[in-house]
């Protein structure tokens, strides 16, 4: 049974960990001895049983209501299981976010209707990541309907200013999915709530189920490798890497980035195991016929999409202001160091984008990027796992960025 993983995105307090805490309950996803505790935990806090807590790790996540590390929780539903990625809502754990989100799927972004709530700034900055990030198939769960008596109007009026958010930051309108939820109160979750008539389309475990049909674009034709290093076998020094795209066969010519050299593939092993083959996602190790240095190298089949880089066209987001304009860069498995030049700065709690000469914490700008040796990159809407890159200064992450 395939898993898909589902970023949670919102506010805290906008019922991020209540709406997946009442999914497990609801679909039976969860033993009665954990609610039992779960229970029993609130009694102790001297609070109403709140859902959220199924999903809390620590006790003082409990005592301080606030879910402090990224956590997950699984559900089965029609022959498919979903993984839910609860990130830290509040900007001081935005890394966390990050890291929880990197490998999602799709996103649900929850969003309270209650008053003085509504859509904030923090919501929308965690969509602008998922977007950057290449997660742009999202359900918005426009949250405690209850508390505005289940108002259409209201619905409505959120709806359109995320809808505005969206288009402007470039999501498409068809990746867009809208529903009305009690997540306490259990309405819209698993059934159709008959407090909501006005709503006519699936309770939000089927629009995440039909969600998961509509399968990513990816380019899977080309063959792709990250080199991770080298490794000492029966059959000699072996090739150590992960396979990013498309496939490679025993005997086949592949070309060594940023070096341009091509080689053929002698031995190939996939999992430990002698293999003719070897396809996206599988841990490889294989011989070549040349002798290359493979530090930071990628493997791949000819093609014009990978290439040597030196000069690179980056949209980033920064979680803290650097100090300087030469950064430490993380790209595929290399470590390098690049002279940045703002281009264009963007308001990711409007999606406008204004001038200015510095980058700020928490938006995100336009760079060009000279990197002090050349890399093997792709553009991130071509090989999404090979466009991807990570900032750090003095040992500190502060920003991720995709070559665009």
């Amino acid at each position: 049974m395939h898993v898909y993983k589902i970023a949670l995105l919102g506010n805290k307090d906008h019922g991020k960990s209540t709406t997946i805490g009442s999914l497990l309950m609801l679909t039976k996803s969860i033993s009665e001895a954990r609610i039992e505790e779960a229970k029993r935990i609130s009694k102790e806090l001297n609070r109403p049983f709140e859902p959220g807590f199924l999903l809390d790790s620590f006790s003082e996540e409990r005592e301080d209501a606030m879910t402090i590390d990224t956590t997950r929780a699984q559900i089965q539903y029609k022959g498919k299981g979903f993984e839910f990625i609860d990130v830290p809502g509040h900007e001081e754990l935005i890394k966390n976010m990050l890291s929880g989100a990197a490998y999602a799927d799709f996103a649900l972004a929850i969003v309270s209707a209650a008053p003085n709530e509504g859509i904030s700034n923090q919501t929308k900055r965690h969509i602008f990541i998922a977007n950057l990030i290449g997660i742009n198939k999202i359900i918005v769960a426009v949250n405690k309907m209850d508390a505005v008596n289940y108002d259409e109007n209201r619905f409505n009026e959120i709806k359109k200013e995320i809808t505005d958010y969206l288009i402007k930051i470039g999501v498409k309108n068809r990746d867009i999915k809208f529903i009305p939820i009690s997540a306490y109160k259990g309405d819209n979750l698993v059934e159709k709530s008959s407090n909501m008539n006005w709503y006519n389309e699936d309770p939000l475990i089927d629009l995440l189920h039909k969600t998961s049909s509509k399968k990513k674009k990816t380019n899977n034709k080309i063959f792709s490798a990250i080199i991770q290093g080298n490794i000492t076998t029966e059959k000699g020094e072996l090739i150590a890497g992960k396979v990013i795209s498309g496939a490679v066969n025993l005997n086949d010519t592949v070309v060594i980035e940023p070096d341009d050299i091509e080689s053929k593939v002698e031995i190939l092993y996939v999992a430990g195991k002698e293999k003719e083959k070897a396809k996206a996602g599988n841990e490889i190790a294989l011989k070549l016929d040349k002798d290359i240095n493979v530090e930071g190298r990628v493997l791949c089949s000819r093609n014009e999409e990978i290439k040597s880089m030196r000069s690179l066209n980056v949209r980033a987001f920064f979680v803290d202001v650097p100090k300087e304009d030469k950064l430490k860069i993380k790209i595929n498995n290399n470590e390098v160091y690049g002279l940045t030049k703002i281009i264009d700065s963007i308001d990711t709690s409007s999606g406008n984008h204004f001038s200015d000469n510095k980058i700020r914490a928490l938006e995100a700008a336009d760079l060009d990027i000279n990197l002090d040796k050349p890399v093997a990159a792709a553009k991130f809407n071509s090989i999404p796992e090979l466009g991807k890159l990570l900032f750090y200064e003095e040992g500190k992450f502060i920003g991720i960025g995709i070559i665009i």
